[in-house]
């Protein structure tokens, strides 16, 4: 079986049981601080490489507020599944 159909089937179990608290694990908060150290008040460009379950896009995006975050992603249906995150989110 091919590694992409083995991903979308991935994707696809995990977006049937996707949680996004609030919450940042310590993983998050470390990236978050990092780059918050790195451009504390200016904009900030931020390419992502494998979304994976979106946590951590969504947590750049509700934590720097002067942030354009470009994502790569080789699962559509991961893509999909952030793009309804993102538009759902209370916290963006």
């Amino acid at each position: 079986m091919d590694q992409n159909v083995l991903y979308e089937r991935s994707a696809a179990a995990d977006g049937r049981n996707r949680d996004f608290s609030p919450a940042l694990v310590a993983r998050d908060q470390f990236v978050i601080n990092d780059l918050l150290k790195i451009a504390p008040n200016r904009s900030l460009d931020v390419a992502e490489l494998s979304v994976g379950d979106g946590r951590m896009t969504l947590a750049i995006l509700s934590e720097i507020k002067n942030v354009r975050l470009t994502c790569a992603e080789i699962s559509e249906l991961r893509i999909d599944q952030l793009r309804t995150e993102i538009d759902a989110s209370p916290y963006l």
